[in-house]
């Protein structure tokens, strides 16, 4: 039996708060002073994560059994592959149906429960169980923008390196002409109208054209090609046989005269047309009237383009200096043009010529 005044060693005490003196917890009056020392007070507890709604976390540390085991299963995978690097035949395989932990030390309860602990992908691949765990969602913080950052930069770096590299480029071409005084051919449309036969006052604008834009040796040779087909063209307009020519094909001629002259003016064009103009002039007469002579025979009377007075031919005599009368009739007279081979032409009174 414990004395007056000494408590248990078992009992729990506490001191009294007027005399300080140690009394059993559960007194209600200290023994010592007299005073009210309240209702008894419930021993300290201690709350765990899961009283206070969390999830436990438990922190194993292996047993002794289990780190001889691991050991024992080191030195036996290093055992083995020693005799791998021997030869194919100096390690033993485990029969069919014995176990592979046999000569090993038992795992306790807590050594069990490490071995199926579940590992997630490492666990597959080191222990062959386990299912892998969750994902970490989310990412760090300030990835997103930052990857759209350097994005931009990069693309604006790209614009800035080919708009500056090409303002280079295009100074040293520039500078490359300039020194070296070539022109950059283009294409020349006149090329294609020449091969095509298209007409020749087109052809020509189109030749003169590429030749100022670019004066090359091949477009200039273009452009002497169309000028050709252009003379070629009106000289067989005037030079038209008979029954093919008429007084429309001269027109033509002098349109096309006149064409050339206004694309491409030039000594060559300037006589081209001052000859059709001539042409036009020869041509231009007009038969006023056919009387009879005194002689009984028919006289055709003309009037000349460029002269306000008439002239009369007869039968084989000249007119305007280059036609022969062949035939006067009763309202008509033909006649053969000596400079354009002998070209019959008919005059009628009534103004027309054929």
């Amino acid at each position: 039996m414990a004395h007056l005044g000494e408590s248990s060693a078992d009992e729990k005490t506490r001191a009294c708060p007027t005399c300080r003196m140690m009394i059993s917890v559960l007194a209600t009056r200290c023994r010592f002073c007299g005073a009210e020392v309240g209702r008894p007070r419930e021993e300290t507890r201690s709350l765990t994560i899961d009283d206070l709604g969390g999830e436990t976390v438990q922190h194993y540390v292996p047993s002794t059994n289990v780190m001889e085991a691991i050991e024992a299963f080191r030195a036996e995978e290093v055992k083995g592959s020693d005799g791998d690097k021997k030869g194919p035949k100096t390690r033993k395989t485990p029969a069919r149906g014995t176990r592979i932990a046999e000569g090993l030390p038992d795992l306790d309860e807590k050594g069990r429960a490490l071995a199926n602990i579940d590992k997630g992908r490492r666990g597959r691949r080191l222990y062959g169980a386990g299912k892998s765990g969750p994902k970490k969602s989310g990412s760090r913080p300030g990835v997103s923008w930052l990857k759209y950052a350097v994005t931009a930069v990069g693309v604006l770096a790209l614009i800035a390196a080919l708009y500056w590299g090409g303002r280079y480029a295009i100074d040293m071409v520039r500078e490359y002409r300039a020194t070296k005084g070539e022109v950059v051919s283009s294409y020349n449309p006149a090329e294609r109208m020449l091969r095509d036969g298209e007409a020749p006052d087109i052809t020509l604008e189109a030749a003169v054209k590429a030749c100022k834009e670019s004066d090359t040796p091949e477009n200039r040779a273009i452009l002497e090609q169309a000028r050709k087909r252009m003379t070629d063209k009106v000289d067989e307009l005037l030079n038209m046989p008979e029954g093919k020519w008429s007084e429309q094909v001269l027109k033509q001629a002098a349109q096309l005269a006149a064409a050339a002259e206004r694309i491409d003016a030039n000594d060559a064009f300037r006589k081209l047309k001052a000859s059709v103009d001539d042409e036009s002039r020869f041509y231009y007469m007009h038969l006023s009237a056919i009387r009879q002579g005194a002689d009984g025979d028919p006289v055709a009377v003309f009037k000349l383009a460029d002269s306000a007075s008439e002239t009369e031919v007869r039968k084989d005599e000249i007119v305007n200096g280059r036609f022969k009368v062949l035939f006067i009739g009763k309202d008509s007279a033909r006649l053969a043009d000596q400079v354009r081979n002998n070209r019959n032409i008919t005059y009628d009174v009534f103004g027309a010529i054929r």
